[in-house]
């Protein structure tokens, strides 16, 4: 121990005594390890950290297969009552479910995102009120009364916190209520990184008992004293058999057979277990990212060391002379390059807390509110501090060992430097590899750039610039159906009176938007016959007249909906040209019907046949896609979408002064671009191409650094002979190219080697990067083209340098 303190206060003095090298070093490895800790912390926000309950890690989510056939369905209220009273093995069940409400507090309306919960949904998480009380009455107590719990968040922002909020009264639509408490600070809800306003308890009604087929609940269940997973299983296994056999239609998929029930870990009730495997790939792709800058800084770092140790050949083999050990010397090279990580790692860690700020600061465009929450607790600080002691093994152990190797004679040493060259070829593979790494770096952020630009082009069926998108939901103010309809079109009728606008209509869904609303519908086409297990359910959305020609979809074949397809009048249908293609090839679409309500009708007339346009991701295959008319199929919240002369957003307070011109009361629940909506199916892509820009940019410039710095080393190693050459007649021009063939040579190998990384790379990430080729050539050349450019000014400095060298004084001094 004596000895490694002093290692320790001997590497901090020769630290101070080099500020400079210090200082880059430092900055390197900070910002290596800081991003490294923030990508760990938003993977353990995400994926790694339980929900705030009791024992986590006894709770479970149980899931119904879908009809279409996906494992991880949502179930009916009616099927966790059965839950519970089926498997022993769980000690409670509770349902959930998500949706947007209109809450009116002081004859104020206002749209709030809640989950709907049983009465016991607290109880089984086992969490206590910081206000109030928590509603505790069981699964299927009927008589339970609907109550409401704001989350900790909403009854601070929207009530300042105050106590006697418990016990007021509300309206959740047409229905008063009671709030009874306020739940847990942290806790919004099971799904991870959702802020909801509140919970709503919906007592086990005769109507849900009967409603089967209404399967939005996620079922959660505690594990009781000495159960396991398997048994849970194997429990609801039977109740599964048996439910299908008492109601065959409900538990009966697509394939004709039984409905299956999962039990999974803790975990599928943060983040469903579809999504898992794409967030764990998007957090891993940017991992990986964050790990290829640290590799660059750690290449920089170790050249900066390897010609630090140069520097002290002459001391180091003066030490093996007098007698001392080579792995002594290694071991306190190796202490000062731990001192250096441990330096690094406590900036690192202000660097990740100021990335985690960043990412909590994204508030994508999303249909529900999102609020991420990061923190680096125990687990970020071990993960820290392993990562230093990782790195300083990785930066500081070659240089250590170059250092040492074959300095046992003194003699060998000649004016301070020993006379060898292979201390070049190990700088030169860390600026290679430095280089390389830059190269796959910028080639995937210019595919991910190239990326947006593609799938946010004309590749998308619809022109989404110049279009502004207001949402509004009459029901909020007890608006009937037929009434919601007729506000709607004298909206629509009054925005296109607005200045600037040119044309306007209504809309269930906005796609590329993963909207609240949307979904799909199950549906059967004339003239075609259902293949044995096919799944006949498709995407479909309601709009209004015009709605074709203010997005710029083409109409191939027919017509838009007009003013008379309304209530009463003939039911139409339009469909694309993915769903004519797939029902009735060969047949004229124009001449078929559609049934949206069962085999027996009624039948739907196709009055239009329109372009294919993407639904659900830009990267989608062409989907068949039912488009209904608004009047005849309403639902009271939809967004009117207005095309624009010019910029949309600066006509957000005319359309808003339209709207209120109709209805004075009716709230406003969003006004955005339809850009800035759509833009949330790219979000990853996003994301992704801006942190990978910044750090390719950061990479870029270490590895830039390096080439800098062993090209300068190279002219101070060489100062003679330049000057001889000089001396002798050399052109000016000679010398320079003399100078930069060196580092062109190197640039050329990392460049080629970089490349071909950056190919490989790319078909891993094809999944992330539609509508561009994962060999895109604009992206591979621009990096290129970047890469080149900042590494013939890296090369250019060294070589003014070498021009300012004394002919006559190199002369002298042979």
């Amino acid at each position: 121990m004596r000895s490694i303190l002093q290692d320790l206060r001997f590497g901090a003095r020769l630290l101070l005594r080099a500020p400079a090298f210090t200082l880059v070093a430092v900055a390197s490895l900070a910002l290596g390890i800081g991003a490294n800790a923030a990508i760990f912390g938003a993977i353990n926000g995400l994926l790694l950290k339980p929900i705030d309950a009791r024992a986590p890690d006894r709770l479970v989510a149980i899931f119904t297969s879908d009809f279409s056939g996906p494992r991880y369905g949502a179930s009916s209220y009616a099927d966790a009552v059965d839950f519970a009273r089926g498997a022993p093995a769980l000690s409670g069940v509770a349902a959930a479910t998500i949706g947007a409400i209109s809450l009116t507090i002081d004859a104020t309306p206002e749209r709030a995102f809640v989950e709907e919960i049983s009465p016991n949904y607290f109880d089984v998480l086992g969490l206590a009120a910081v206000a109030g009380h928590l509603p505790s009455a069981a699964l299927a107590d009927g008589g339970a009364a609907p109550a409401v719990v704001l989350t900790h968040r909403y009854w601070q922002r929207r009530f300042g916190g105050a106590p006697g909020i418990v016990g007021r009264s509300i309206r959740i639509g047409r229905e008063a209520t009671t709030i009874v408490g306020v739940a847990p600070e942290g806790y919004a809800g099971l799904m991870r990184g959702l802020d909801l306003d509140a919970f709503v308890v919906q007592p086990f009604t005769p109507e849900r008992a009967q409603a089967r087929g209404d399967r939005g609940y996620t079922i959660i269940g505690r594990l009781a004293s000495g159960a396991g997973l398997g048994v849970a299983q194997a429990q609801l296994a039977a109740v599964a058999a048996n439910l299908h056999r008492a109601h065959p239609q409900e538990w009966t998929d697509v394939r004709g057979q039984a409905r299956l029930v999962t039990v999974a870990g803790e975990r599928a009730l943060r983040i469903p277990p579809d999504a898992t495997q794409p967030v764990a790939a998007f957090l891993a792709m940017l991992a990986l990212t964050v790990g290829l800058v640290l590799l660059v800084a750690c290449a920089n770092v170790a050249g900066l060391l390897v010609a630090r140790a140069a520097d002290r050949q002459q001391e180091i083999a003066v030490r093996l002379s007098l007698g001392a050990r080579r792995g002594r010397l290694v071991r306190q090279l190796l202490v000062e390059s731990a001192l250096l990580a441990a330096i690094a790692a406590a900036a690192g860690l202000l660097v990740a807390q100021w990335l985690l700020v960043i990412l909590e600061r994204i508030h994508p465009p999303l249909p529900l509110p999102v609020r991420l929450t990061f923190s680096i607790d125990g687990t970020v600080l071990a993960m820290t501090t392993a990562l230093a002691a990782t790195t300083a093994i990785a930066f500081g152990l070659a240089p250590a060992l170059q250092a040492t190797r074959g300095l046992q004679r003194a003699a060998n040493v000649r004016g301070g430097v020993p006379d060898r060259a292979r201390r070049v070829p190990l700088r030169a593979v860390l600026v290679v590899s430095q280089v390389a790494l830059s190269v796959v770096l910028l080639v995937l952020a210019g595919l991910f750039v190239r990326s947006l630009q593609q799938a946010s082009g004309g590749a998308l069926g619809f022109d989404a610039e110049h279009v502004l998108i207001a949402t509004v939901d009459p029901s909020m103010l007890d608006y009937p159906d037929a009434r919601g309809a007729q506000l709607y079109d004298a909206i629509v009728a009054r925005v296109r009176t607005v200045p600037g606008v040119r044309a306007a209509s209504v809309a269930r869904v906005v796609p590329l938007s993963l909207d609240f609303d949307g979904g799909r519908r199950h549906m059967r086409p004339s003239q075609y016959e259902p293949r044995p297990g096919e799944d006949m359910e498709v995407p479909y959305n309601a709009v209004g007249p015009a709605y074709f020609s203010t997005l710029g979809i083409r109409v191939m074949r027919g017509r838009e909906f007009a003013d008379a397809d309304r209530p009463g009048a003939e039911g139409v249908i339009i469909v694309n040209e993915a769903y004519a293609a797939r029902y009735w090839p060969g047949r004229d679409p124009l001449a078929q019907r559609v049934s949206v309500a069962g085999d027996d009708g009624p039948w739907l007339r196709v009055v239009g046949l329109v372009a294919n346009t993407k639904y659900s991701t830009p990267n989608e295959a062409p989907t068949p896609i039912l488009i209904l008319p608004f009047a005849q199929h309403y639902r009271p919240q939809a967004k009117i979408h207005v095309r624009t002369a010019g910029n949309p957003a600066d006509l957000a307070g005319p359309v808003r002064d339209a709207i209120h011109a109709v209805d004075p009361a009716l709230p406003i629940l969003a006004l955005s671009t339809m850009s800035e909506r759509t833009s949330v199916s790219l979000l990853p892509q996003r994301i992704a191409g801006g942190l990978i820009g910044v750090f390719g940019f950061v990479a870029l410039l270490l590895s830039l650094l390096g080439l800098y710095g062993i090209l300068a080393r190279s002219v101070a190693q060489r100062s003679r002979e330049i000057g001889i050459r000089l001396a002798l007649g050399a052109a000016p021009g000679s010398v320079m190219r003399l100078v930069m063939a060196q580092g062109w040579r190197l640039t050329a190998i990392g460049l080629v080697s970089g490349l071909a990384l950056a190919a490989a790379a790319a078909r891993l990430l094809e999944a992330f990067l539609p509508a561009v080729s994962p060999l895109d050539t604009p992206a591979f050349a621009g990096a290129a083209l970047v890469l080149g450019a900042g590494a013939s000014m890296a090369m250019w400095l060294p070589a003014r340098r070498a021009l300012a060298v004394d002919p006559a004084q190199a002369l002298r001094s042979e």
